[in-house]
Formats: structure tokens, sequence, C-alpha cells
């Protein structure tokens, strides 16, 4: 089995085997920091570059051909909806779907039949049950799928990096505790709250040094603030995070602070097993051994169970189809009113949102004896590597040095996960006709401040001979893409997407093109 984890910085791959006395041995562990563009918001934006990428870290980083092509995946959570939704403690457990469904439309920026839904109910001790949601978009899933074939793989597990990490750290929270997971790599910051239930929420932000501690306050206060609770423990990981002395981030956050290393240490000094790695922190790895803890939880959320059923689904939904001969139904019989046609659609659209099931992955062992085995399996026969001050050198391993992409072109274009917090209105907007047509701007202008854009620029482009159209956007605006893409993509073909200029007076320049 392949483990993969894959932000917009780098990959980190974890092989492992069966073991014959049952379970899973580590055989192979490799990291490599990729271009930016390669990656943008979780997505794979060039796949065939990214795929040779992936195969140079499995041709230089594992000692043996893969023979097993089975891959899991945990991908950002950029691109998975996961929400809480208070649950009404005499509701009966048939209600509970369609009020998932009725809840899910009013966070969700589109209907809810384009996404993969699961959710599990879980209980507080003084707040009463909730409803634990998670979604993704079924282009997204396919999208990640059709990556894997470029492998010559098949991929059968896809799941939110924050659920990766839940598994790996879950048992160092209380059952009244929330824990703030913060991962520092590379130019960005990606901040995880976890409760002993899973994942609560997740907030982004671009890594200034000298501004993360004031961020992490910020983002840990608002996190205490939304959902009434004192966070308990912060936990820093990534690369940035070797150089942090946490006591000084704990006297100014007002949280007491922990690194990733020193829990994973302080486990393997519990059960006595000295792990050696060569030098190489052990959060290099964090993701993808947590996510291979998931694959083998007793209820994982899989994106990737149906997959066949994902790839040849009709470009019209099953629930609009449904819906329809519902309608016509109802029409023909002179029946149909609007409290009919309410209860039609939460009823189809029930259907569509999974409870967690178990999987039969966690057939063999426990979550802790399971980690036993993968801690003793890296002692006895783990990778060794050479520590270098990036933590990306790998021995008998040269990391892929990839090409930029300075204009970002993909060549699949997957209906992202868009944060339900942005607003369009914070967003200062650029319209520039780059055609001959006359009013194409103002009319695009118009079209876009319906959707919510109330601050939009109207203008001619430097040329009207643009063919394709060009979506322009700060680098601190990028979590606005999938939105932006969104709003446009019935429109315009949005595959052309670049940086916009930081000193630029807009966030967003989009110019129009013929097509």
């Amino acid at each position: 089995m392949i483990y993969l984890d894959i932000s917009d910085s780098a990959i980190e791959a974890v092989l492992t085997s069966d073991n014959i006395l049952g379970g899973e041995k580590i055989t192979s562990c490799a990291r490599s920091e990729i271009a930016d563009g390669l990656v943008i918001n979780g997505l794979v934006v060039d796949p065939e570059k990214l795929a040779k990428v992936v195969q140079e870290i499995f041709t230089l980083g594992f000692p043996k051909a893969i023979s097993d092509k089975n891959v899991a995946i945990s991908i950002s959570d950029k691109q998975v909806v996961t929400h809480r939704f208070a649950l009404d403690r005499e509701m009966k457990e048939a209600e509970i779907s369609e009020y998932v469904v009725e809840q899910a439309k009013k966070i969700l920026p589109y209907d809810p039949s384009e996404l993969d839904n699961f959710f599990k109910v879980v209980g507080h001790t003084s707040s009463g049950k909730q409803v634990l949601y998670t979604a993704c978009a079924k282009n997204t899933i396919v999208h990640f799928a059709r990556f894997v074939e470029l492998l010559g793989m098949k991929l059968v597990f896809l799941s939110g990096r924050s659920f990766a990490i839940y598994e790996l750290v879950k048992t160092l929270i209380g059952s009244e505790e929330k824990i703030l997971y913060a991962n520092l790599d590379k130019k960005n910051a990606e901040y995880l709250l976890l409760d002993i239930f899973g994942p609560v929420n997740a907030n982004f932000k671009k890594l200034g040094v000298k501004t993360f501690t004031a961020e992490t306050k910020s983002v840990a206060a608002d996190f205490e603030k939304e959902h009434e609770f004192k966070i308990s423990k912060l936990i820093l990981g990534g690369s940035h995070s070797l150089d942090i002395v946490p006591a000084e981030i704990a006297e100014t956050v007002g949280i007491p602070v922990v690194k990733m290393t020193e829990v994973i240490d302080d486990l393997l000094a519990k059960l006595k097993i000295d792990l050696q790695t060569g030098g190489i922190s052990n959060m290099l790895f964090a993701y993808s051994m947590g996510l291979m803890l998931l694959t083998h939880a007793k209820s994982p959320s899989n994106f990737a169970q149906d997959l066949k059923a994902l790839s040849q689904a009709s470009p019209v939904p099953e629930t609009v189809s449904k819906k329809e001969e519902i309608k016509e139904e109802k029409a023909a019989a002179g029946k149909e009113d609007k409290s009919e046609k309410e209860m039609i659609e939460s009823s189809v659209m029930a259907d569509q949102v999974v409870e967690y099931k178990p999987t039969g992955m966690g057939r063999i062992f426990a979550h802790k004896i399971l980690l036993v085995v993968i801690i003793i399996v890296l002692f006895l026969g783990g990778a060794f590597f050479v520590f270098g001050k990036n933590m990306q050198v790998i021995p008998f391993i040269s990391s892929p040095t990839a090409t930029p992409v300075p204009t970002v072109e993909p060549t699949l274009t997957p209906t992202p996960t868009i944060d339900p917090s942005l607003k369009r209105s914070d967003l200062k907007l650029s319209i520039q006709n780059g055609t001959t047509k006359t009013g194409y701007a103002k009319d695009t202008a118009d079209f876009l401040a319906k959707a919510g854009y109330n601050n939009i620029a109207k203008g001619n482009a430097d040329k009207d001979t643009y063919e394709k159209t060009v979506i322009k956007i700060k680098a601190a605006k990028r979590n606005y893409l999938p939105l932006i893409v969104n709003d446009l993509k019935d429109k315009f073909d949005t595959s052309t997407v670049e940086d916009l200029d930081e000193e630029s007076s807009y966030d967003v320049v989009v110019i129009l093109g013929s097509k």
C-alpha cells in the first residue's frame, strides 16, 4: 500500500507491505518539495508534471519495485467540507439524514448532490449530541482518481488531512478538550481544530515568520469564540516549526505548546522503543502516518469508496432525475404544492448522505496496538535518512527539482470545495475586456454583482486578441480562487490562472477572452 499526502508545497510518501504476523510494516519513506503551481489549494493543477515528480520519488526513494498498486491519499481541507451541526436530543434516528441535508444546504455554496457526503452522530457530555458532517466534491474525487491512474495505480482511499492528524493524536485528547494543530510548511500555516470525536474546524494563513505568533493567537481566539470552548493545547508540526521555541509561543498565545516530534517521542518512550531515523524529524511524515492509521479505522470517511459509480455518473445528477420524475407524477395528478416539493427534495437528497459505516479495514488490531506495530517496524526496518537544513534530503536520494510553472493551465477542472466562510463582498475585482465584443466587461461585471461581488471596476485589457479568459489573483487571496472559478465556470474557460502582482490595487483581475 502507498500512502501519499499531497499539499501545495510537498509530497510525502510511505510504502508498506503485509506483515507475516498480520497488519502492515513500513518498508520505505520519501518526501520532496514541489514547485509552486503544480498543486494549488490542494488540487493538482498539472497532473502529468506532478505524476513525473511522484514517479521519481518512487524510483529513487523506494529500494524495490512497487508490487502493491493501491494508493491512499490525504488532501488539503480546502477541498473537504467538515462541519458540526447541533442535534436535538429528541430527534429520531430516521429523521437525522434529512436534517443533515437541510443543514448542509445552509453552509454549502452549491447543491449537496454535487458532493459525496458522510456524517456520524457524536456526543458531548456537556453540550449534548452533534452531527459530524464531512463532504467532498464528486468531481474532485474523480480528479484524484485520474491522477493516480497516471501513476499506473488505483485510488482506494481518499480523505482530508484533518482526519489523518486526528487519528494520530486522538488518544491525547480528553473528553472535554479541544486541541489546535498548526502545520507550518514552506509559505503556509494550516490550523486544524480537533476534539475527542474528530475535526472541528480548519483555518489557513500565509506563513509569516515574524507574524506567526500573532496570527496563531488570533486564530485560536476566533476558534474559541466561535465554539465557546477553551483550547487546551497547541501542537506544532511542519518543517518550519523546528526553530520555534514552544515556551515563547505559549507565553504569548496563552496556550500550552508542544511540538509534534515531542508528542511522538513521548509515545515512543512510554512504549520503551528506541526509534532510529537517521536524524530526520518524525513530523515530516505525520500526515501519511495518520493516513495509514485512518485507513485501518473502523469508521473512516473514505471518499473513494465508490469510484466506479462516480466515474460513470451522468452529467445530470441522479437526484435531479429523481426529482423530475416525482414532479411529473405529482403534476399529472394535480397534487403538487410547495410543501410537497420541499419534502421531495429533502427525501431524495437524504439518500445521498451516508452515515459512517465500518469498512472492515480494522479487522486485526485496535488503534493502539496498530501504532505499536508501526513503531516497532519503523525501528526494525524503517528507512534511514540524512537530515538537512530544509529537511528535504533523503540518503541515497536526490530530491527532484521541479520546473516552476508561471501560467497555470489545468488539464482537469474539478468542482472545487469552497470555504463557506468566504464573502464575495470582501474582494476588489477588475474586469477587463480582452476581445472586440462591445460591453463585454460591463455585462460580466453586472453578472458578478448579482452573485454578490460589490467592488468591481470595468475597463479594457492591454489588447483585444485574448482567446482564453485569464484569472489573475494575489497570492494572499488564493483561498478565494475556488469561489471565483465556481462563479465563472459556466460562462468562461477558467483553466488559465496567473499570479497577480501584490502591488496591484485589485485582489483579482479577470481578463475576458473569446472563450
